[in-house]
């Protein structure tokens, strides 16, 4: 799987998202490369939806149709972390990506889901080794993107 640059093709759309627990904000991102020597939303490089960056548990803009990126990253930021929700996506027509689990769920045309898991961490990292890191998702689809896609990005703090 290669990630999408062509203008011309179809891009996702979002058709539902429920945020399962009340979230102190939301955020999805175009997400165009990463950075390691980060974690959180500083990892994942791109711009910010700026039609519905949001505050709160307020109704969520559908359908939103999104522009064109090589990967798609959503967060619902909550009081606890183990409620927040995470969802990362590439383009893919046709499809029909649906996530439902205990933090959101989540529907999108023309999308199809990548994973968010601790499988691709480079654990030579020396901030592999700090928790700050090994436990944030947004970090471990950096990680995934660094494995599987973008293998020179920047991996430590200089």
């Amino acid at each position: 799987m290669q990630p999408h640059n062509n203008s011309e093709r179809m891009t996702p759309i979002i058709k539902n998202i429920t945020v399962k627990h009340p979230a102190n904000f939301t955020w999805l991102k175009y997400v165009s490369g990463v950075d390691l020597s980060h974690h959180c939303a500083k990892s994942l490089l791109g711009t910010y939806e700026q039609r519905w960056h949001r505050y709160g548990n307020k109704p969520i803009w559908s359908p939103l149709t999104l522009p064109v990126s090589p990967f798609y990253y959503f967060c619902a930021v909550t009081p606890r972390w183990e409620n927040n929700a995470h969802v990362a996506f590439v383009y893919k027509e046709g499809a029909t990506m649906i996530v439902d689990n205990d933090q959101v769920y989540m529907e999108v045309e023309n999308a199809e889901a990548l994973p968010i898991n601790q499988d691709c961490i480079d654990w030579n990292l020396p901030q592999s080794q700090d928790k700050a890191f090994n436990t944030c998702r947004n970090w471990w689809f950096a990680s995934y993107l660094a494995k599987h896609y973008y293998p020179n990005c920047k991996k430590y703090k200089y």
